[in-house]
């Protein structure tokens, strides 16, 4: 996932895996898939993972950028969603595309920034919004990555390095 949390599961049709509260995933869109691809999670369902929605490609450059942001001030009173607002959104099944949207419209302060930093916000608000799942091959050092994410006990704190 994009928090760099680590799940282990046997990959069948009709799996189904929890990734966080309130949010289950069947597997059924992995089975075939080669190793390496990237997933997004939409409305419970596993989609392919469109590159340009979370690479760099949108962002100018920074030196062709004209105005500046030094009249805005970075406060919470600034959104007017809250953090329940946003769970509720979550919990309700919305995308992280309609999540941002929320967001946008709840910010006081995104119309008056500059166009660079407006797509540097929405590419933040993306990449902490959105849920990514990568197919990973089990091998001994996936899984001991994983087990020692979860709880360095369960391999007697061998970290993955130690396998060589």
């Amino acid at each position: 996932m994009n928090d760099d949390r680590h799940f282990l599961a046997v990959v069948r049709r009709g799996r189904k895996v929890f990734l966080r509260r309130g949010l289950s995933v069947r597997l059924d869109a992995l089975v075939g898939a080669p190793y390496g691809s990237m997933y997004e999670v939409e409305r419970s369902r596993l989609i392919p993972a469109t590159e340009a929605a979370g690479g760099d490609e949108g962002i100018g450059d920074p030196d062709d950028v004209t105005g500046d942001n030094r009249e805005l001030c970075d406060t919470s009173a600034n959104q007017k969603l809250t953090d329940r607002d946003i769970a509720t959104l979550k919990d309700s099944g919305a995308s992280s595309r309609d999540i941002v949207q929320a967001l946008q419209e709840g910010s006081e302060t995104f119309q008056q920034k500059t166009e660079f930093s407006r797509e540097k916000w929405l590419r933040r608000k993306m990449k902490r919004h959105r849920t990514l799942v990568r197919l990973r091959r089990a091998s001994a050092l996936t899984i001991c990555e994983a087990l020692y994410a979860k709880d360095p006990f369960t391999v007697c704190s061998l970290r993955c390095d130690s396998l060589g």
